[in-house]
């Protein structure tokens, strides 16, 4: 029997600049990034322009959930409304563009209340589905789980886990939540992290508990 524990503490609420405050896009081609992650969590990018802009590109670099480098994302920005990326950021380490733009345009980079925890793996071969209970101290966090089909590509030295390899588990008994939660994952998943949509406090503390026998 194969058992582990995830504590996740003080998930954070949006934060619109968190990364960058201010990027003069009339004077520089490269933000100045502020201080680190807050909450050890990767979350959704956020871009938010003080102005009208016209389908200008924000090259975003960092790392992933897991604290793999390389990972990056184009998100394009067009007229004033802000803009969430697809791919989860542990830590943003640059936010380009390609070229200066004629009007003095600012814009913040911070992060969505959307963000997931870490890869916990599992034993793939297993034909048990692990069990899991998440648990948490308030009501003030919506969450659920995602689910990564590969076999043991995943523990690849630089596996390709990008939004488009994650799914949302379809279990009813843990989509969209927002009190403790237990179900079964499905048998052959080879890992799963908790996914938090959702953030009103910034004092949230969740625990992922995943017990799965082992393959024989």
């Amino acid at each position: 029997m194969s058992i582990q524990q995830y504590i996740m503490t003080n998930i954070q609420v949006a934060d619109v600049d968190q990364w960058a405050n201010d990027f003069a896009l009339s004077t520089a081609t490269s933000a100045t990034i502020l201080a680190g992650n807050v909450d050890g969590m990767a979350h959704l990018i956020t871009i938010v322009p003080s102005a009208s802009l016209t389908s200008t590109i924000f090259t975003v670099t960092g790392t992933d959930a897991d604290g793999h480098t390389g990972l990056t994302e184009d998100i394009t920005v067009v007229g004033t409304t802000a803009v969430t990326g697809l791919q989860f950021f542990s830590t943003v380490t640059a936010v380009t563009i390609p070229a200066v733009i004629a009007d003095s345009v600012t814009a913040d980079v911070g992060f969505a209340d959307d963000c997931v925890g870490k890869s916990l793996l599992l034993d793939w071969r297993s034909t048990v589905g692990a069990g899991i209970a998440v648990n948490t101290n308030a009501t003030a966090v919506t969450f659920g789980i995602q689910e990564y089909v590969g076999g043991n590509a995943f523990q690849d030295a630089n596996p390709a886990r990008t939004a488009a390899n994650w799914v949302t588990s379809t279990n009813t008994e843990i989509d969209a939540e927002t009190t403790d939660a237990t179900t079964v994952l499905t048998a052959g998943i080879t890992a799963c992290r908790f996914n938090a949509t959702g953030v009103t406090n910034s004092t949230t503390d969740v625990t992922v508990t995943l017990t799965q026998p082992t393959a024989n």
